[in-house]
């Protein structure tokens, strides 16, 4: 258990998503996608399942300068196990705090152990021994105007 990192472990965790499917999967990897978008300090981002079946997925925020492998990094945000029908499943974390984040994210498919998976790099192999489907999405939260140290509260902008 020491060498799974914290992170991926509480994205994965919880009942169903430890259990995979044992039929084959219809779908490729490109059939599961994240998108995310900021406003103010706001994120969100939307699962999309194309791959015609449930899936579960969980997704975390960390901040950009840690590293997923390390067991010391902890999600800013992020949900785990939730069961997705097909067709974009939308997440919103509000109050996130200013940085730079990357969004870490996993999906397997529903209920038992089956052979597809998709996620972001690094997947925890030790678990899934599959190779990651996409990268860590980047988002930037700034919700102050800034020049130089000098910061101005949100709705005050220069």
């Amino acid at each position: 258990m020491t060498l799974v990192p914290r992170v991926a472990v509480a994205l994965i965790a919880a009942g169903p998503l430890a259990l995979f499917l044992a039929a084959p999967a219809a779908a490729d990897p490109p059939d599961v996608t994240l998108a995310a978008a900021v406003a103010g300090s706001t994120v969100t981002t939307t699962l999309t399942n194309d791959t015609g079946a449930d899936i579960v997925c969980g997704l975390g925020g960390l901040r950009a300068a840690d590293d997923i492998v390390n067991p010391e990094s902890v999600a800013v945000f992020h949900r785990s196990n939730v069961a997705i029908g097909p067709g974009p499943r939308e997440f919103v974390f509000e109050a996130v705090p200013d940085g730079d984040y990357l969004i870490h994210w996993i999906c397997s498919e529903n209920a038992g152990p089956g052979d597809e998976v998709w996620g972001s790099a690094p997947l925890p192999e030790t678990a899934y021994a599959k190779p990651a489907t996409a990268e860590p999405l980047p988002v930037t939260v700034r919700t102050q105007a800034c020049v130089g140290s000098l910061c101005l509260p949100p709705g005050l902008g220069l």
